[in-house]
C-alpha cells in the first residue's frame, strides 16, 4: 500500500518509478538496470533496508540512496548515512518532504560520503536523545554527518533541551569515541578559574597551586572537549580560546611552554551569539571558528509529538530504579503532558515524571498525580504573569547561588585563599572544603 502510494506520488511528479517488495528483488533490479535514485524502507521482509543500502552503495556509490523508517532514532540515522545513504526520512512522512528529498538527490550526480567505521557493528544507545519528530530527525541527520569529521560544532537551544546529549552523541559516533569526553560549564566559573580549568596551571601560578595541573584541553587530547554555556565567557577568555582553535596548542596559567593538543571542540549556548556580536560582546572570529557545523535543538513545545516517547522512557527508567510497579500513563495524563509548554524542556519533563512516579501509588500515572501547573496551565500562566509584574527574577537554586558567591569572592581576592576566607568569615580549611565540593579545578581536593 505504502509502496504503491509513493510510486503514484512520484509518477505524478514526472518520474519513472519501478517498485520492489523485498530488498532482494530491489538489488536484482539494480544489477540489471541503471537507476538515478533508490528509496529503501528499513523494515522489510527478509533483508532489511540498511543491509540492502550497504550492498547497493558498495556496488555503485554514485546512486543516491534514501532510507525511510517508522523507527526514527539517531542510531538508525547514523548507520544509514555512515553506510552511504543520501538522506534519511522518518515516517509518518510529509509527501512534500519525500518529493523534495528525491529532487535534491537527483540534483546531486555524485554521492561521495566520508565513511566512519565500516564494520557494520551496531551503534551504542544514547540515553535520552529520543524522538522522531521532523525537527529532531533533522538533528539526527546533522549528528550523523558531523560525527565522522573533525569539525568544530556549535549547538544552540534553550536550557534543558539536551545539548550535552547531542555533544556526547557526536563524540560516541566519531573516530574519537575511544578517547575522553570532557565537559566544562563555562558559565559556572570566574575567568581566572576557567583559565586554570581549561588550560591548566604550573606550580606557584597562584596561591593554592601546589602542583602542576593539566587543563581539560590536555586531558581530552585525542578525544572531545565540550564547552557548555560558551556565550558566558568574557572577551579576554574568547581570545585565549580562539588561539586553541586556530593553533591547536595551549599554555598553562603561569607557564611559558606551549603544548600541542589534539582535541575536538563542541560548544553549546542558550544565548544568541550573533546578537552578542552586534553588541561587540562576542568576537566574530571566534564565532565563525565555533560555528563550522551548527545544530539548533528545538524546544520541547515545538516537538510535542516526541513527548509521549520521552515520558514513557523516563517512566520506565525511574520505575526500575525506584522499584515502583508503574508501567503506563493514562490517556488523560498524557494529553495534559502533551499540551503543557515545558519551559524547562526535556529536563523539566524528566524531573516531573520522576517526581510523580515517586509520589504515586497507582498502577498507572493519572491526571491527579500531575503537578497543578500541568493540570491547570491557565492558572499557572496567571501566576507567572503576577510574578513578572513584580519583576521576580528567574533565580537559580540556593546552592548554586552560594557557589557563585564563593567564586566571586575568591576571584575578588585574586585567588588568595586566606584573603577570600577572611572576606567570607570562614577558616581556610572550610573554604577548601567548599571549593572541593564545587569541583573547582585548582582546589578539587580539600586538605587533610
Amino acid at each position: 500500500m505504502t509502496c504503491r502510494l509513493f510510486a503514484e506520488v512520484l509518477e505524478n511528479e514526472g518520474y519513472h518509478v519501478d517498485s520492489a517488495h523485498t530488498c532482494e528483488e530491489a538489488l536484482d533490479r539494480l544489477a540489471q538496470a541503471q537507476y538515478q535514485a533508490v528509496i529503501l524502507d528499513v523494515r522489510m521482509p527478509g533483508m532489511n533496508g540498511l543491509e540492502a543500502a550497504r550492498i547497493a552503495h558498495s556496488r555503485d556509490a554514485s546512486i543516491p540512496i534514501i532510507i525511510m523508517t517508522a523507527f526514527g532514532d539517531i542510531d538508525t540515522a547514523v548507520e544509514a548515512i555512515r553506510d552511504g545513504a543520501f538522506d534519511f526520512i522518518s515516517k509518518p512522512m510529509n509527501l512534500d518532504e519525500l518529493k523534495g528529498t528525491v529532487a535534491r538527490a537527483l540534483r546531486q550526480p555524485q554521492v561521495a560520503r566520508e565513511r566512519g567505521d565500516s564494520s557494520g557493528a551496531p551503534s551504542p544507545r544514547l540515553g535520552t536523545l529520543i524522538g522522531n519528530s521532523p525537527a529532531i530527525v533533522e538533528v539526527y541527520k546533522t549528528i550523523a554527518r558531523a560525527a565522522p569529521t573533525a569539525s568544530t560544532v556549535l549547538i544552540t537551544g534553550e536550557s534543558g533541551t539536551g545539548k550535552e546529549l547531542i555533544a556526547r552523541a557526536i563524540h560516541e559516533h566519531s573516530s574519537r569515541a575511544g578517547g575522553s569526553f570532557v565537559a566544562v560549564d563555562c558559565g559556572a566559573l570566574t575567568e581566572s578559574l576557567l583559565a586554570s580549568e581549561l588550560f591548566g596551571h604550573v606550580r606557584g601560578a597562584f596561591t593554592g597551586a601546589v602542583n602542576d595541573k593539566k587543563g581539560v584541553f590536555e586531558e581530552a587530547s585525542g578525544g572531545t572537549c565540550f564547552l557548555d554555556e560558551i556565550g558566558d565567557i568574557g572577551l579576554s577568555m574568547q581570545s585565549k580560546l580562539l588561539r586553541v582553535l586556530q593553533e591547536h596548542q595551549v599554555r598553562r596559567v603561569g607557564g611559558q611552554k606551549w603544548t600541542k593538543v589534539d582535541v575536538r571542540v563542541i560548544a553549546a549556548t542558550n544565548k544568541d551569539l550573533e546578537d552578542l556580536m552586534r553588541q561587540r560582546r562576542y568576537r566574530e572570529d571566534l564565532f565563525y571558528r565555533l560555528n563550522v557545523v551548527s545544530i539548533h535543538v528545538p524546544p520541547l513545545r515545538e516537538r510535542r509529538q516526541d513527548i509521549p516517547a520521552l515520558a514513557r522512557h523516563f517512566l520506565a527508567c525511574y520505575a526500575q530504579s525506584n522499584g515502583k510497579p508503574i508501567a503506563s500513563i493514562s490517556e488523560g495524563a498524557m494529553a495534559l503532558l502533551e499540551a503543557y509548554d515545558w519551559p524547562g524542556n526535556v529536563r523539566e519533563l524528566e524531573n516531573t515524571i520522576e517526581q510523580v512516579l515517586i509520589l504515586s501509588n497507582r498502577p498507572a500515572l493519572a491526571v491527579e498525580d500531575l503537578p497543578a501547573a500541568i493540570r491547570d496551565p491557565e492558572a499557572a500562566r496567571s501566576t507567572r504573569s503576577v510574578e513578572q509584574s513584580f519583576n521576580f527574577p528567574d533565580t537559580p537554586p540556593l546552592e548554586e547561588m552560594k557557589k557563585r558567591y564563593v567564586l566571586h569572592v575568591l576571584d575578588t581576592a585574586g585567588g588568595n585563599i586566606s584573603r577570600a576566607a577572611k572576606l567570607l568569615d570562614v577558616d581556610r580549611r572550610s573554604l577548601y572544603r567548599m571549593l572541593a565540593r564545587y569541583h573547582v579545578g585548582p582546589y578539587s581536593k580539600s586538605p587533610e
